[in-house]
């Protein structure tokens, strides 16, 4: 930026950018304390608001339901209070149009004001402020009703941690993104995305200040030109064509930019705006991979897409560009192998190479039913095939009987001793028949 010299027609366009053609300033008043062209929303340091007589003041009671307590926040066209519902007894948030746009030469202002709530209320979503009511102080004051947000901006969360870890920086994204989708489906232009008004929540994002919305079907004149520069499009400074979501995700890019990298990609603070506008159209930024180290394959690619000067080159909707940041966050998890469950009713068959029923290589049979006791076959039936045990357990029944049978046998074996001991003769002994039951019992065929 050493070799700018002063260009008549960049500083020409850069006045024009300042004062738009119903002679409205724009952004002329600003803390010294913020950004070039960025106004903090809640900054405690912007000059306290002149209150009218009749103006909102801390201990003032609206329509005998809200308690003013304190200011909370100020910009260029609103002031926020802090409030109390006396009915019932929760704290809210109160907006209220700063005194310098109430005349009638400022209508416009006052129209944008009023359509920022109602643009709100029309689209609620997560991502956005939840309106509770709007009216006007004294017949002259617009102000809207809205909910207390506890947190911080994300300007304020960037003074604290310039580069934002890898994980806090998907979350702001990716939210991010989901607001600007969320709006876009409603046929809603933001127009003024950045820092300053990003408001982070313990439970998530939310997307602030809609008085410089375009809705569908609004007709703006090209040579008003509204929005901070900063992160303002290139095609709506030179070319004055009416905003598209691809404006906002432009805006976008470059608070992802920022997040990362810690800083602008302009540089830190242009002295003029001619010299801001010099760097978007003629300086490309400085990338990224030389600013933060370690960068996510494609994140670096698809920040400086969404930064083109072109806007054919930039993502087509937010949808899109979330999903590209989604695949480079969270890649496809691996396909897991999961080992199907065995039927309860398949039995198995040992091989012959397997005795005595041990492990074996098996043979999975069909599940069989088993029938009532009235439909079973009868015991006389020889069987074709004996049934097969479960491969690994003993037969303990079969044990059982065997053991039995020999106790039987040793029985009947030790009648015949004893019959020796009472000296009867052998011949007689020997024709003596064993009785049937003992031999049926120990197993024994006899002839």
């Amino acid at each position: 930026m050493d070799d700018y010299t002063e260009d008549p027609l960049i500083e020409g366009i850069a006045a024009l950018l300042t004062k738009n053609s119903q002679g409205e300033l724009y952004r002329t008043h600003r803390p010294s304390s913020c950004h070039a062209y960025d106004t903090h929303y809640t900054d405690p340091s912007f000059p306290p608001m002149e209150d009218p007589i009749a103006g909102p003041r801390p201990g003032l009671v609206l329509d005998g339901k809200r308690r003013l307590i304190r200011r909370i926040g100020a910009g260029t066209f609103g002031t926020v209070y802090e409030a109390r519902n006396l009915d019932l007894y929760r704290v809210e948030a109160i907006k209220f149009l700063n005194p310098p746009w109430l005349d009638a030469a400022h209508a416009d202002i006052q129209r944008r004001f009023i359509h920022e709530a109602r643009a709100i209320a029309r689209m609620p979503g997560p991502h956005l402020v939840e309106i509770y009511d709007q009216g006007t102080l004294f017949g002259t004051i617009p102000y809207f009703v809205m909910e207390r947000l506890s947190g911080q901006t994300l300007r304020q969360r960037l003074h604290e941690c310039p580069q934002l870890p890898y994980p806090e920086f998907f979350r702001v994204a990716s939210r991010l993104l989901c607001a600007l989708g969320h709006i876009h489906d409603h046929g809603v232009i933001h127009r003024d995305v950045k820092p300053a008004n990003i408001f982070l929540t313990k439970d998530g994002l939310k997307l602030l200040d809609f008085g410089l919305a375009k809705t569908h079907g609004e007709h703006t004149s090209p040579t008003t030109v509204l929005g901070t520069l900063r992160y303002m499009a290139p095609e709506r400074m030179i070319e004055g064509t009416a905003a598209d979501p691809k404006a906002d995700l432009y805006s976008a890019a470059v608070i992802l930019y920022e997040l990362l990298a810690g800083r602008p990609p302009y540089g830190g603070q242009p002295t003029s705006l001619g010299r801001l506008l010099h760097c978007i159209l003629h300086q490309p930024p400085t990338p990224l991979g030389t600013l933060r180290s370690h960068l996510p394959p494609g994140l670096e690619q698809l920040v400086h897409q969404g930064m083109s000067t072109h806007r054919a080159l930039r993502p087509d909707s937010a949808q899109q560009m979330l999903a590209q940041l989604r695949c480079i966050f969270e890649p496809t998890a691996p396909t897991l192998r999961v080992r199907p469950r065995r039927p309860a009713t398949t039995r198995a068959s040992t091989s012959p190479a397997s005795p005595r029923g041990r492990r074996g290589t098996t043979t999975a049979t069909a599940p069989t039913r088993r029938l009532p006791k009235a439909t079973r076959a009868p015991s006389s039936a020889p069987s074709s095939a004996p049934s097969p045990a479960r491969p690994g357990r003993r037969p303990r029944l079969t044990f059982s009987l065997m053991a039995l049978r020999l106790a039987l046998a040793g029985a009947a074996m030790s009648e015949s001793y004893d019959a020796l001991d009472r000296n009867e003769p052998a011949q007689s002994l020997l024709a003596k028949p064993i009785p049937s039951h003992m031999l049926r019992i120990a197993g024994v065929a006899r002839d």
